[in-house]
C-alpha cells in the first residue's frame, strides 16, 4: 500500500512539475526585455514545440486576429487548469489510503496475535504517510509556482488584452464608490 500511495502523490508532482516546463521560468526575464511586438515570437522559437508554453506561443504567434490570440490562451489556461485539477487530490487521496492500508494491516495482524506485524504495519504507514504528505505539499507549492509563471506569460505575450482589463478593472472599482453627501 505504501509504494501506492508514493506512486501517487508522485505523478501529481511530476505533472505539475512538467507543465508549463522548467524552460518557462528563465524565459519570462528575456521575454520582459523584449519589445511587446516580438514577444509572441521570440517565445515560439525559444520554447519546445512538445511544451505547454511552446503550444501557446506557436498558437498565438498562427492567429489572425486579436479575437482568436485570446482564444488560443484561453483555451491553453485552461487546458493546464483542467490537467492541474485532474490530479490534485492525488497526494490527499493517496494520504488516505496509507492511514486506511496501515490500520487494516495492524489490525489484521492484531487479529491474528502478531504485535509485532501490527507495530510494523503502522511504522510503515506512517513513514509512507509522511512522503505522501511530503510530495503532496510540494506539488500544492510547485503549482502556484506554475500558474503564476503561466499567468506572467500570458500576460507579457497579450498585453493589449492585460492592459484593458486593468482599464475595465478601475473603471469598475470608480464607479461602484458612492458620491458623499453634502446634505
Amino acid at each position: 500500500m505504501g509504494a501506492l500511495g508514493v506512486t501517487l502523490a508522485f505523478l501529481q508532482l511530476r505533472t505539475v512539475t512538467r507543465m508549463p516546463s522548467r524552460s518557462l521560468a528563465p524565459l519570462l526575464p528575456r521575454l520582459q526585455r523584449t519589445k511587446a511586438g516580438d514577444r509572441v515570437m521570440v517565445a515560439a522559437l525559444e520554447t519546445r514545440a512538445d511544451s505547454w508554453e511552446g503550444a501557446l506561443a506557436r498558437a498565438l504567434a498562427g492567429a489572425e486576429s486579436e479575437a482568436e490570440r485570446v482564444d488560443a490562451a484561453s483555451e491553453s489556461v485552461s487546458e493546464l487548469a483542467l490537467r492541474y485539477g485532474a490530479r490534485s487530490k492525488w497526494a490527499w487521496s493517496a494520504l488516505r489510503l496509507q492511514i486506511l492500508g496501515g490500520v487494516l494491516a495492524a489490525s489484521l495482524a492484531v487479529a491474528q496475535q502478531d504485535r509485532l506485524g501490527a507495530t510494523l504495519a503502522l511504522l510503515v504507514a506512517a513513514i509512507a504517510a509522511i512522503i505522501v504528505h511530503m510530495l503532496g505539499r510540494a506539488a500544492a507549492d510547485r503549482e502556484r509556482e506554475q500558474r503564476s509563471d503561466a499567468d506572467k506569460l500570458v500576460r507579457l505575450l497579450l498585453p493589449s488584452v492585460h492592459s484593458e482589463e486593468r482599464t475595465r478593472a478601475s473603471r469598475n472599482s470608480t464607479s461602484r464608490r458612492r458620491p458623499l453627501d453634502r446634505s
